[in-house]
């Protein structure tokens, strides 16, 4: 798959994760498989979910026999990359994506020579009522340019993030 989705689990609120992988389910992108990595769990509503996940045939469970924590679990994903991966997308189990994000992402990489791309708040608005919604309002440029780098406290949110594959091929894994 073009797209790949690195999410790292851990005994997580079941009605969080069901959401966030119900928000990469309805993706109008349909070009990406979902590596889901079981960090150790124990909790047996987590496990019982991450069960009936595995037979989507765009989900990739990689179970750890032990809790390595939120980094180790992220770099266990990155070895199980599809071949054909060319975008990784950094996502957490508790995370909700716009339904067009994949779709705008890619179209914005296709289009344009950038290394990873990201906001410092998604949109909600696709969220049903009575749901988790987070708004920030904050004051951050939409182009980030090394200036501002050097001299903001800019930074990307997780959910945001999509990166092309050979970053990490080039630079390695996270820590």
């Amino acid at each position: 798959m073009k797209i790949n989705i690195t999410t790292p689990v851990y005994n997580t609120n079941v009605e969080y994760l069901k959401e966030a992988v119900a928000s990469v389910l309805n993706q109008t992108e349909k070009n990406w498989k979902l590596i889901l990595v079981d960090d150790g769990s124990t909790d047996l509503g987590t496990l019982d979910l991450l069960s009936k996940l595995k037979h989507h045939s765009q989900i990739k469970l990689v179970t750890l026999e032990k809790n390595g924590g939120i980094a180790y679990a992220r770099n266990e994903a990155l070895n199980h990359l599809d071949e054909d991966c060319e975008y990784v997308v950094i996502f957490d189990h508790d995370d909700m994506m716009c339904l067009d994000k994949l779709e705008k992402q890619l179209r914005y990489f296709e289009t344009h020579e950038v290394d990873f791309l990201g906001t410092q708040i998604l949109p909600m608005d696709f969220v049903p009522p009575n749901k988790r919604v987070y708004y920030n309002k904050t004051k951050h440029p939409l182009i980030v340019t090394e200036e501002v780098v050097k001299t903001s406290m800019w930074f990307v949110n997780n959910p945001t993030l999509m990166i092309r594959r050979s970053v990490y091929d080039r630079v390695g894994r996270l820590s």
